[in-house]
């Protein structure tokens, strides 16, 4: 089963082993996941009631958690760390969802960081003005991890700009971090806005195989595609 759908089942769940008959939840779920909610919403049998919310992205969606629009959503653990800097104290875990696969593991996934044995990077402190290979926009190991441990770290800086997105936000500071990247993907689901921002922060598809694209199938794209760049296409680090 696709993994968020599946945790939009096991929240839901949850959600149910919680609630009360009197009350309609709104549970708010990225663009790519709405139709699956909806369809579940509508053939629940339980006696809790619950709507789906439209969120642009996960970060849209705890803003609207954080503003009252929504009551609930399925977070990554990332996600936590966000929650965690917001101004809000009703943001509360209700369950863990693991996989069947590690039950007890300490982590989901472990990423790692690599660079070239002959270069002058001896910490992250050393990434400014280098160029970057990524498994994918959005993936964990290539996208969401860099981002919260960068950032952590203080050496990927995120803007506090109202005006724009959360995802722009990311994007415009890995843009100005790293002369040149590679990270495909849809950057929105909306064709336009999508476009504007692989034209606006083009140094983060710079180092693609297509870099007018940037979007998957791409060879220097996923887990071995983030080492190809690195290997064969002038990579100082690779997120793999």
């Amino acid at each position: 089963m696709n993994s968020p759908v599946r945790n939009l089942l096991i929240s839901l769940c949850c959600l149910i082993s919680y609630g009360c008959a009197a009350t309609t939840y709104k549970m708010c779920v990225p663009h790519h996941i709405i139709d699956a909610c909806k369809q579940i919403a509508s053939k629940t049998d339980s006696n809790v009631k619950f709507e789906c919310i439209l969120g642009r992205d996960r970060m849209e969606c705890l803003e609207k958690v954080q503003n009252r629009q929504a009551d609930f959503l399925a977070a990554d653990p990332e996600d936590m760390y966000v929650a965690f800097k917001r101004k809000n104290e009703d943001f509360s875990v209700f369950s863990e969802l693991r996989t069947r696969e590690e039950p007890s593991a300490e982590f989901r996934y472990e990423g790692i960081i690599l660079t070239r044995k002959n270069n002058d990077i001896n910490s992250t402190a050393d990434f400014k003005a280098k160029k970057s290979c990524h498994t994918g926009f959005g993936r964990n190991v290539g996208y969401k991890i860099p981002i919260s441990r960068l950032s952590k770290s203080g050496v990927l800086k995120i803007s506090s700009d109202p005006t724009l997105s959360s995802v722009e936000k990311e994007l415009r500071a890995l843009s100005e971090l790293f002369t040149s990247s590679c990270i495909v993907g849809t950057y929105s689901p909306d064709e336009e806005i999508n476009r504007n921002l692989k034209q606006k922060y083009s140094n983060l598809c710079a180092l693609c195989e297509d870099p007018v694209k940037c979007n998957y199938p791409d060879k220097f794209s996923g887990y071995e595609g983030a080492i190809r760049c690195l290997v064969e296409n002038g990579g100082d680090i690779a997120f793999t």
